[in-house]
């Protein structure tokens, strides 16, 4: 039934006259149902003592949150391989096209950095080896036939939409339908015509390959003319080699990609970290930094 009826307040009032103030009770009455009183909380509904000074410091960082993109770039492992045609365009990087000349590719969205200008894959250099076809049956290029071997250089991106949805739409948390974290699509005027097997019966544009990022020195386009630096000055990033200078594009939004690990924050509590640990990892986000995931 609503709660109607009466309701006891306490009034406190100073008289005019009066030093010290009276306290009034008065009963009130009400033609209006009072809402009712919530339930008790169980003792599953209450949070523990880490949880509410983790929410309130959220709550204190709140104001100084930006934008937190995950990034997931594994620097070796198995990826997906297919092929395009970029010729001498400019790809998304803004690398001279001198540069496509030589063994480039495009590389899947979360790898590449978000958006489609120039990310903290632009620039980076990739040894791959193809060893089976994407097929039905699976093909495995027999012992007999020597593994195809190429390094690469990032150029462009694959962004994560139709028509690359199967290859390029990897998350933080979800490889491609194939597996794969990371996904190639090689420019094919940059390799050979025969570089990928062709028996008879297979479809043969789409591969898997081990892959190991590498110095961009063991590159057949280092030190070449016009293969390093940018196509239109300031339009984007294409360092001549990332992992031997440490010279990492920034994110879109002038930040730099920080390592710090994993930012699943039920999984950090769950390991038992420290809320000191806890606090520092908000606040490196809270100040802007992007996180790469490393697996």
């Amino acid at each position: 039934m609503p709660n109607y009826g009466r309701r006891l307040y306490q009034l406190t009032v100073v008289p005019k006259h009066r030093q010290f103030p009276t306290r009034l009770w008065i009963k009130a009455h009400t033609s209006t149902p009072f809402p009712p009183l919530p339930p008790p909380l169980l003792p599953h509904q209450i949070m523990p003592r880490h949880t509410n000074l983790l929410i309130a410091a959220l709550c204190l960082l709140a104001p100084l949150l930006t934008v937190i993109e995950a990034y997931k770039l594994p620097q070796s492992g198995t990826a997906t391989v297919t092929h395009y045609l970029l010729g001498d365009a400019v790809g998304a990087c803004d690398c001279e096209t001198g540069a496509n000349k030589y063994p480039v590719a495009a590389i899947n969205q979360n790898a590449f950095g978000p958006g489609s200008g120039a990310g903290p894959g632009c620039g980076r250099c990739f040894h791959l080896t193809i060893y089976a076809a994407i097929s039905k049956p699976t093909y495995t290029i027999p012992s007999s036939i020597r593994l195809p071997e190429v390094t690469l250089k990032i150029v462009d991106l694959c962004p994560a939409k139709a028509p690359n949805l199967e290859w390029c739409a990897q998350t933080d948390t979800k490889p491609n339908p194939h597996g794969s974290w990371v996904h190639f699509d090689i420019s094919q005027t940059t390799i050979p015509t025969d570089f990928f097997p062709q028996p008879y019966g297979y479809d043969m544009g789409t591969w898997f390959a081990n892959y190991t990022e590498v110095s961009c020195t063991a590159w057949d386009g280092w030190k070449k003319d016009n293969t390093s630096g940018l196509a239109y000055p300031g339009a984007g990033c294409c360092p001549a080699n990332p992992v031997k200078d440490g010279n990492i594009c920034k994110f879109p939004n002038g930040s730099n990609l920080t390592d710090v690990g994993d930012v699943n924050v039920a999984a950090q509590l769950k390991a038992g970290w420290g809320m000191g640990a806890m606090i520092g990892w908000m606040v490196t986000l809270a100040m802007g930094k992007w996180v790469m995931r490393r697996v």
